[in-house]
């Protein structure tokens, strides 16, 4: 049942990283999480106040939980969206799957232990495994200029989305420490992200509220009630099964999901760097997750 669980979460979240086309196709990034977070934090609160959790924060925490909440699911999420502008989703999920190893090494700094053999080795196949997909997959696109561009773009934003659900890692680990933890936690810092996307999207002079296709709502609803609450929720359910190691293994299997999705729905070809890169890039993951956890594991899924 816990393997079934597993599989089900980067399913969820997997799929969700092509449905991100539908809302960038309509609105600006940051518009369409902002939606998508105030949403699912509204939810999320409504499930834990019915399941009898405490909703209120004391004042000393807030500032915390707005910024583990900000980083991991605002400015991640708006890199996030705005890589998949300039290519395809499974190769922004693949880059994203390196945030744990990130988050393994800030973890050794923040501790003030030096990192280890095995971080520095997982790390390696991670970075190996990107240049091989980036630099051998696409080796012959590369050389046009404009599609050079567009793939730099894209790597860049991505980047900066593993490196920030990275910090908002961190940060929930020291929230977690202090108590500060559990689906209530994660609903304010949603509506802490949403909000802050909404206002910075309106002070851009960017509409916040407009008519919307079929097509962007469709794909909102299932970006907040599957590829957020529902993720969320098999993602505790799997720590209170497993332990946090063990479920953030999820952060392995959703890549492979969005990869296939950019297959079939962005045309991404099936070529033997990808493969390989892939392969050898998820292999640095679970090098850095087996290790025994220091409480720095993570309490979102990936994309």
């Amino acid at each position: 049942m816990t393997t079934l669980l597993l599989f089900l979460n980067a399913l969820l979240v997997g799929l969700g990283s092509s449905m991100v086309l539908s809302q960038n196709a309509e609105v600006l990034p940051i518009v369409g999480v902002g939606h998508r977070m105030l949403g699912a934090g509204v939810i999320l609160l409504l499930i834990a106040w019915g399941s009898g959790k405490r909703l209120h924060l004391e004042r000393r925490h807030v500032a915390w939980v707005a910024m583990q909440g900000i980083a991991m699911f605002g400015l991640a999420y708006v890199a996030f969206y705005n890589a998949v502008l300039h290519i395809p989703s499974g190769l922004v999920a693949l880059v994203l799957s390196i945030s744990p190893m990130i988050t393994a090494l800030l973890s050794r700094i923040l501790t003030g232990d030096i990192p280890t053999t095995t971080d520095k080795v997982g790390m390696g196949f991670g970075v190996l495994g990107i240049f091989i997909v980036f630099g051998g997959g696409m080796g012959q696109l590369i050389v046009d200029p404009s599609f050079r561009h567009e793939l730099m773009l894209g790597l860049a934003w991505a980047l900066m989305a593993a490196f920030s659900t990275a910090a908002g890692t961190a940060i929930g680990a020291r929230n977690r420490v202090n108590g500060i933890w559990g689906i209530a936690t994660v609903g304010w810092g949603l509506l802490f992200s949403g909000a802050s996307c909404l206002a910075v999207a309106s002070m851009e002079g960017a509409a916040i509220v407009s008519a919307y296709s079929a097509s962007y709502l469709g794909g909102l609803a299932y970006l907040v009630l599957a590829g957020s609450v529902a993720a969320f929720l098999l993602y505790f359910e799997l720590i209170k099964r497993t332990g946090p190691a063990r479920a953030s293994f999820s952060f392995v299997l959703v890549p492979v999901v969005a990869i296939f999705m950019s297959v079939i729905r962005e045309g991404v070809a099936v070529t033997l760097p990808l493969i390989a890169g892939t392969s050898i890039a998820l292999l640095g993951n679970i090098v850095v997750l087996a290790q025994p956890s220091k409480g720095m594991q993570g309490i979102a899924p990936s994309k």
